[in-house]
């Protein structure tokens, strides 16, 4: 396979602002395939919200919910998931917080409650329908990914409760649920353990803090230039932001394409 590959973020980076993918983008990914460098995701959705991306851009490795399933080629590298009981658990002390749940399996997306404004402040920017109602939807369905919908003071409940979880946080409403210790950087390690592609010849765009631990993974990181100053600073390089063609001039000064 390629000695090369490029981890694209998705949401500021790969996607512009009105959650489009810029023309420019396009031939950029193509670009890098003729050149036989591979293209992947890299995001903290779960894949059946990224499936139209994938598909628009012939991709076929991601690294999705935030390193807690990768698929290469087809093939799972990586699958963390969440027990029952804990499962049961969160719920019961969300539910007592009046704390919404967002839970997502590889397929669909469930909310323990319906019609929240923290939520809808999350999916509609996003163009993203409000999950359908079901708090009971991991009895029966095995959940990848866990947002927790609340404001930052409310939070530390939660981490005092939940020691072996980790919460970052992506959204002044909301923050990803994780077990410690899985983030980007380790998905794509365990990524490059398998696949044997060296660490020099990896490449990383992003935007936000969740990308900080992607970049520490790769050889060569890029902040586009709507990113935010803490990634910026720890980047090797700053490109144009998402919608002013970031992707293709980071990747030109980068001489891939």
């Amino acid at each position: 396979m390629s000695e090369k590959i490029v981890f694209f973020d998705l949401d500021g980076t790969l996607l512009d602002n009105e959650k489009s993918i810029l023309e420019s983008t396009k031939i950029a990914i193509r670009q890098l395939r003729e050149r036989n460098i591979v293209p992947a995701v890299a995001t903290g959705r779960p894949p059946s919200r990224i499936q139209w991306v994938l598909e628009e851009l012939k991709i076929e490795t991601y690294v999705t919910i935030n390193g807690q399933y990768v698929v290469h080629e087809g093939k799972e590298v990586v699958k963390e998931t969440f027990s029952r009981e804990f499962l049961d658990d969160i719920t019961s002390f969300a539910a007592s917080n009046k704390d919404p749940l967002v839970y997502s399996s590889l397929d669909d997306l469930r909310s323990s409650v319906g019609d929240n404004y923290y939520v809808r402040d999350v999916f509609e920017p996003a163009k993203m329908i409000y999950p359908i109602v079901d708090s009971n939807y991991y009895h029966d369905n095995t959940i990848y990914k866990l947002m927790l919908f609340c404001e930052s003071p409310d939070e530390e409940a939660y981490k005092q409760r939940y020691t072996d979880m980790y919460f970052p946080r992506w959204h002044k409403y909301a923050l990803d649920v994780m077990p410690a210790g899985i983030t980007k950087g380790t998905g794509i390690a365990k990524f490059l353990e398998v696949t044997g592609i060296k660490k020099e010849n990896t490449f990383a765009f992003g935007d936000d803090k969740n990308d900080m631990e992607m970049f520490a993974a790769v050889g060569t990181s890029v902040a586009m230039g709507n990113a935010v100053a803490e990634l910026k600073e720890i980047s090797d390089l700053v490109t144009s932001s998402n919608s002013e063609d970031g992707i293709i001039n980071g990747l030109k000064q980068l001489n891939l394409i």
